[in-house]
């Protein structure tokens, strides 16, 4: 599979930080911190050269219009396709893949037991996160935590495009390597781990997910969260001008980022926990079923946290459009109000324009004698004034309640040329 040739990916590769686990030798197990810096160019060799089990997290140089695009040699590693190799995968906002690879069982296994022989498996799957600044007021923050976002003026919102690799194999080997995941997610894993109170089981294929899916759920959960916050100060902010309409419109923008990335992670675990619970049926020896009946359970958990993670995204959208409505419903109230005042004004000076109108007509003049003096054809003036007034309220009233059955004939005929004119152009091509 090749790449469009207008497409230049960038594979610029700053960090590469190791999570290895170690036995203390009293049944616990501790998880240590591995070499970080490494040239470049050499990727693979380093990659290679890890012990069986590890969470890797490698961090790259962020490009504008160049996605980080996974080398051919990390695919085969991991005997992930080529697919992932692409400008696809590296802009879509979710998706996860399974491949397993199935042994061959000896004839003295039943037929019915042949299909329990998954020797090694291969995932990949994609989550992105949308962090907007933390708000400055501190009765309002949810949260303290990382800040993920550069200072102003840079914009008030980070992306983090996070691709994962899985390999396991029935030798023992699992490991798991995140591309450009949220900078505190090697420190806040290496937290979680540290505090297992049972060390993982290698045997299960799908067991260094669970963590790594806990930590996704709390950087969704503190994404919702950052988007609450702005929405929770402008609700206290009691701002009713025409100047909210343009944060509000950024606001209402990055909670629909929020909420669709949610809904692909939604789709993603939920792929995740099918791909787990059918090959946890394909392993041979199988791991115990307590073991994958919790897990399948845990999983189902997991899905829905992120559900539930997603309705309060939704609400942050809902809570921005009522923001809005009643912005809007003040500002026509205002408007109507500023309306009503100049009526108000108008009414008022009419009488005096309408007097001051007709004494200034020729029927009215004062005579050499400084005495008033009146035509005797003023008749004339109310004689056209009052019916035309009249037909003009009449007219009114006619459109104002027939407007409709005026105007329907009129469409009619427009529509009967416009249907006349497009079958004669034809004719006219011809």
């Amino acid at each position: 599979m090749t790449l469009s040739t207008s497409f230049q990916p960038s594979n610029k590769i700053s960090r590469l930080r190791v999570l290895i686990p170690c036995d203390t030798g009293n049944g616990k197990e501790e998880w240590i911190p591995g070499k970080e810096d490494f040239p470049p160019e050499n990727l693979i060799e380093v990659v290679s050269a890890l012990p069986p089990c590890y969470y890797a997290f490698l961090q790259t140089k962020k490009e504008k219009n160049k996605p980080f695009i996974v080398p051919e040699s990390i695919l085969r590693h991991f005997n992930i396709p080529e697919l992932v190799a692409t400008r696809t995968f590296a802009e879509i906002n979710g998706g996860f893949g399974h491949r397993a690879v199935y042994r061959a069982a000896p004839s003295s296994v039943p037929d019915d037991e042949r299909t329990r022989a998954v020797s090694s498996c291969s995932t990949w799957f994609r989550c992105l996160f949308k962090m907007m600044r933390k708000v400055e007021t501190k009765t309002i923050r949810h949260e303290d935590g990382f800040e993920y976002t550069d200072s102003p003026p840079a914009p008030g919102y980070t992306w983090f495009e996070m691709t994962v690799l899985t390999y396991w194999n029935m030798d023992g080997s699992s490991k798991v390597l995140c591309i450009d995941a949220p900078t505190d997610l090697p420190d806040q894993l290496l937290s979680a781990l540290t505090q297992r109170r049972t060390p993982l089981d290698f045997k299960d294929p799908f067991v260094m997910h669970a963590d790594l899916w806990d930590r996704i759920i709390v950087l969704y959960d503190i994404s919702v969260w950052r988007m609450r916050d702005p929405v929770r100060e402008l609700e206290d902010s009691n701002m009713r001008s025409r100047d909210m309409f343009a944060p509000t419109h950024g606001f209402t923008r990055h909670a629909i980022h929020v909420s669709e990335v949610l809904e692909s992670a939604i789709l993603t675990a939920v792929e995740a926990r099918r791909c787990m619970t059918e090959t946890h049926k394909a392993l041979s020896p199988g791991l115990d079923q307590t073991y994958c009946r919790q897990a399948d359970d845990y999983a189902s958990f997991q899905i829905s946290m992120l559900r539930n993670l997603r309705l309060r995204s939704e609400s942050n959208r809902a809570r921005l459009a009522d923001e809005i409505h009643s912005a809007f419903n003040d500002l026509t109230r205002r408007d109507s109000s500023l309306i009503k005042s100049i009526t108000i004004v108008t009414l008022l000076c009419l009488p005096a324009s309408l007097i001051s109108s007709i004494f200034s007509t020729t029927f009215f003049s004062f005579g050499d004698d400084n005495t008033w003096q009146v035509s005797r054809k003023l008749w004339v003036y109310w004689v056209t004034a009052i019916p035309s007034t009249i037909v003009i309220v009449l007219a009114w009233g006619l459109w104002y309640t027939k407007g409709d059955m005026i105007l329907r004939p009129s469409l009619k005929l427009a529509a009967r040329w416009r249907k006349c004119r497009k079958s004669k152009d034809p004719e006219k091509e011809g």
